[in-house]
């Protein structure tokens, strides 16, 4: 199961998000995202999209604005984790490997600030990937508890939505650079 930690866009209270695998019959996984006050009331559920099964391990993404919280709940949470035993990855997007701190270098160097939006994009796509493929897939193979600050929320309110490249534009570009998996 993948849970994230948001803040709501219009009550501004933290959520969870978290997909349930569902089986189809025709042995398809698919997950099921839902978002989930942290008072426990369901706040409505997105869609289906396919995804892989993660029982080894769990991959948990923190999203939201800046300034809205994000790093201190990674933080409470890694903390609460680690006390219980638990074996913990911290990572961040962009980045998280090297080849992805390279590529994250490049995005957010002031140098760069005229930088072509879908150039962006594609880069963030590429960091992603080197992500997925060199630090998230072996750690939850190893069945260990993945915190991500950011991940493909992101890119879908910032390059999506800010930039106005279109959400399912983004979207689909991810879902190239991540195989499908997110």
């Amino acid at each position: 199961m993948t849970i994230t930690l948001k803040t709501c866009e219009k009550t501004r209270n933290m959520m969870l998000e978290f997909y349930m695998p569902i089986q189809l019959n025709n042995h398809q996984q698919v997950l099921l995202k839902y978002y989930q006050s942290l008072d426990n009331n369901i706040c409505f559920c997105y869609n289906f999209f396919r995804g892989i099964e993660m029982t080894k391990g769990l991959f948990i993404t923190f999203e939201g604005n800046d300034g809205s919280g994000k790093s201190s709940a990674l933080q409470t949470v890694k903390k609460e984790l680690l006390e219980k035993g638990f074996d913990v990855v911290y990572t961040r997007e962009p980045g998280g490997s090297y080849i992805a701190e390279k590529i994250r270098e490049l995005i957010l160097d002031k140098d760069n600030l005229g930088m072509d939006p879908k150039t962006e994009a594609l880069l963030y796509a590429a960091s992603r990937r080197e992500h997925i493929t060199k630090t998230i897939i072996p750690a939850l193979e190893a069945g260990k508890i993945i915190l991500c600050d950011r991940f493909l929320d992101s890119s879908l309110a910032y390059q999506g939505y800010a930039r106005e490249l279109g959400i399912d534009n983004v979207l689909q570009m991810n879902q190239f650079a991540t195989e499908g998996l997110f």
